[in-house]
Formats: structure tokens, C-alpha cells, sequence
């Protein structure tokens, strides 16, 4: 370019680009030609892009706090606003509060947060540390909007698909995860056909802790239309049945499901410092020192016992080994015995003490 001055006054208007002409020599490192009227006459595009797109532009400072005036980085795509430029974008709306405001929908092929993100995960987010947590989701939907969701929604068409997981870094093992028919598996991944599989590994596997004063359920709460319907159950991993079991009417089986119709089934030995029978219904056998009481006499006992093989009132081998015994009922029957076998003593006492008079 001629060693002229140029000076702009009034309107500027750029001419067609011209090319320079053939035997300049070399091209130079120019970006605008004005001529001595202040006329630009050509432009090299190349230089003029590198001047604009250049990245190490400091950050445009401007009066009273303003925006700096955005610069676009030589990088196709990318808008680069300078060197320490608190500078932000906003879609939608000409007041951002953030980096990137968008305030409508947007549409992202993948969306990585402190993370770049890559084809294996369309949404990566890697938290900061020291933040609270990597994602906080907050509703505030008014009650009874119906079919509202709250929190995570994950539409999964195989029952056999993770919906959701959790999964320890370390070892690379899903430690919590919730199946597409919302089976969850705590500590495993395989869940042998149960809703809810805890697996510990020294440690306890489930703990329910409540703190309620008023009248609330405690610990698990399982709501079943039908008496035979298990409500809750332990598997023997070793015999392959199970082993404890309440019914949905709130019988229970200890080492068997055959509860038939008690409320508590044990198959086995029970075993305790003390047991407590609450008789109400059961009419105490001190009845037998009424002054009215009807004691049979010795030999009819003794016609009653060889005709039926067992006392009076008591039950027979047989009635026992289909029924079994009513604790209660049956001491109240052996304390009967008992208090007869008392007056019978009674009664010969006084004989005796007849005869050694006579």
C-alpha cells in the first residue's frame, strides 16, 4: 500500500473487491486499500477474517459496567467473547443470568457438564468437588394435576432393561439398580425374580428405623386383599423354601407355609424363658370345690375308663394327635383332674380315720 494518510468523514461505503493487479509482485500482508480520497478500493477477505476472529483479543472493557462487545473465534462454530469476558448469551431472552440462557426448548445430541460429553452417555454430568449433588431436580406442581410425575421418568418397553443404575466406580459393578418393571436391586444387579433383592456384604442388609409418637405404622406396611396371600416371606438360599412367612391376614408360619388357619405355625422346637397364656375365656377349674359339684363316683370312673381308654373330660389319643391341645384348656382339664383326685383323698381319709375308730 502507498505510504497515504486516509481520513474518514461522513458516510463510508465499501467497492466490489478487486483483485490486485498481476505484476505487484508477492501479495503483502494487507487487509484494506483506501486511496488518497478515502476511498476503499479492495480488500484481502483472508486478512480482514483473520483481524476479526482473532482469539487473543483481551476482553473488550466498556463504560459503566456493559456487556463487552462479543468477538467471534476464527474456529467455525464457536463464539469466543475474549479474555476474561464475564460475557453471556442468551436465547430467547436479551437479559441471560447465565453463561447460556435459554428460555424456550432446546435440542441437544449430547450434554456434558464439567465433563466433554461422548456417544456412550447422551446426558455425562460430573460433579464439582464439593457440591451437593450432580443433579437437583425441583417440582412445584399444584395437587391434583392429574397424572403429574415427579422426579426421574424412564419409559422402558423390557422388563429386563436398567432403567436406572448406580454403579461403583471401583469395582465397576451396578451396586443399586431399578429394572424396567421397577424391580430394585440393592447391592446386586440380580434380582431371582423378586421385586426387591438386598445383597450385604458384612454388613446388615436392611435397616427400618422410625421415630413416630402418634399412631403410624412401624417398619414394613404391606396391604393384601387375600388371606392366603403371602405378605411377607423369607428365602433359605440353602433348603430352597421358605422359611418364615405372614399371610395377608396376619398369620404366620416359622419353618413352614402350612399355617392352617392359626395364627402362629411352628414347625420345630420353640424355645423361651417364659411363656404367659391369656385365659379370659377359659372357666378355671376351681368349680370342682363348689359345694354343688357333682364328683362322679370311683367306679363309674372306673366304668368310663375301661370303656374309652382315658379319663373323663379329657381328650383321647386320637383327638389330640388330629387337633392337638389347647394349652389353656388343657391345664384348666389337668388341674380339674387334680382337684378331684383331691376330694377323692379327702373322702377316703375320712373312712380310714372311721375304721381306726371303730
Amino acid at each position: 500500500m502507498e505510504d497515504t494518510a486516509a481520513k474518514f468523514f461522513g458516510n463510508v461505503y465499501l467497492d466490489k473487491f478487486k483483485e490486485p493487479p498481476v505484476n505487484s509482485g508477492p501479495p503483502k500482508e494487507v487487509f484494506l486499500k483506501v486511496d488518497n480520497q478515502g476511498k476503499i478500493i479492495s480488500t484481502d477477505k483472508s486478512g480482514l477474517l483473520s483481524a476479526i476472529y482473532d482469539e487473543q483479543f483481551p476482553c473488550l472493557l466498556l463504560p459503566n459496567n456493559q456487556l463487552p462487545a462479543p468477538i467471534w473465534s476464527a474456529k467455525p462454530g464457536v463464539l469466543y467473547t475474549g479474555v476474561g469476558c464475564p460475557a453471556s448469551v442468551g436465547i430467547g431472552t436479551d437479559n441471560p443470568v447465565a453463561a447460556l440462557d435459554v428460555r424456550g426448548a432446546g435440542y441437544f445430541q449430547g450434554l456434558g457438564i464439567n465433563t466433554v460429553p461422548s456417544n456412550q452417555y447422551q446426558l455425562h454430568v460430573n460433579s464439582s468437588v464439593g457440591t451437593t449433588a450432580g443433579i437437583y431436580l425441583n417440582t412445584n406442581h399444584p395437587q391434583g394435576w392429574p397424572n403429574v410425575k415427579y422426579g426421574f421418568q424412564n419409559v422402558v418397553n423390557n422388563s429386563n432393561t436398567i432403567a436406572y443404575s448406580v454403579t461403583d466406580q471401583t469395582t465397576n459393578q451396578d451396586v443399586f439398580v431399578v429394572m424396567g418393571d421397577g424391580s430394585v436391586g440393592v447391592g446386586t444387579d440380580n434380582l431371582n425374580f423378586s421385586k426387591l433383592n438386598v445383597l450385604a456384604q458384612n454388613e446388615t442388609g436392611l435397616t427400618v428405623t422410625t421415630n413416630h409418637t402418634g399412631d403410624y405404622g412401624y417398619g414394613i406396611r404391606s396391604m393384601v386383599a387375600k388371606n392366603k396371600t403371602k405378605a411377607f416371606a423369607v428365602y433359605n438360599a440353602e433348603t430352597q423354601e421358605e422359611s418364615f412367612v405372614v399371610l395377608g391376614n396376619g398369620n404366620v408360619g416359622i419353618g413352614t407355609t402350612a399355617v392352617n388357619g392359626a395364627k402362629l405355625s411352628v414347625e420345630g422346637i420353640i424355645r423361651a424363658r417364659r411363656v404367659n397364656v391369656d385365659a379370659v375365656s377359659i372357666i378355671w377349674s376351681d368349680f370342682v370345690f363348689s359345694t354343688n359339684y357333682n364328683l362322679m363316683p370311683l367306679y363309674e370312673v372306673e366304668n368310663f375308663i375301661t370303656e374309652n381308654k382315658h379319663l373323663p373330660d379329657v381328650p383321647s389319643a386320637t383327638e389330640v394327635k388330629e387337633n392337638g391341645i389347647n394349652l389353656a384348656q388343657m391345664d384348666a382339664i389337668l388341674l380339674q383332674k387334680i382337684e378331684e383326685l383331691t376330694l377323692y383323698l379327702i373322702e377316703a381319709n375320712k373312712r380310714i380315720e372311721e375304721l381306726e375308730k371303730k
